[in-house]
């Protein structure tokens, strides 16, 4: 397969796919984060949260976690197996917006 250039992908009014451009208000990012969870895949998880993150700003999460920005940039943006831990505590945390739970108190498991 033959990648596209910058200049064609300009001309043809094409961008790089960002999920984020999609997660537009709570409803969005909760269904999100329900299919998700529904993969069981911790991985996949992280990534979702870290998209998540992206849209509410990464600043007012580690405000509202008390988790330093650095910690969830470790966590959240490195590849590797993140800390069980440390996706409880942000799953909680954006889940205290919701009117329904997203995560139950063991829906991650190491």
């Amino acid at each position: 397969m033959s990648k596209i250039s910058d200049s064609k992908k300009k001309k043809l009014g094409l961008r790089e796919f960002n999920p984020v451009n999609y997660l537009n208000d709570e409803s969005d990012i909760t269904a999100y984060l329900k299919a998700v969870r529904e993969e069981g895949d911790i991985i996949l998880m992280r990534d979702a949260i870290n998209l998540v993150a992206q849209a509410r700003c990464l600043i007012d999460l580690s405000k509202k976690t008390g988790i330093s920005l650095d910690k969830l940039r470790s966590e959240l943006f490195n590849a590797g197996k993140p800390e069980v831990k440390i996706l409880k505590k942000i799953l909680e945390t954006l889940a205290s917006d919701f009117a329904e739970p997203i995560c139950k108190k063991d829906c991650i498991s190491a």
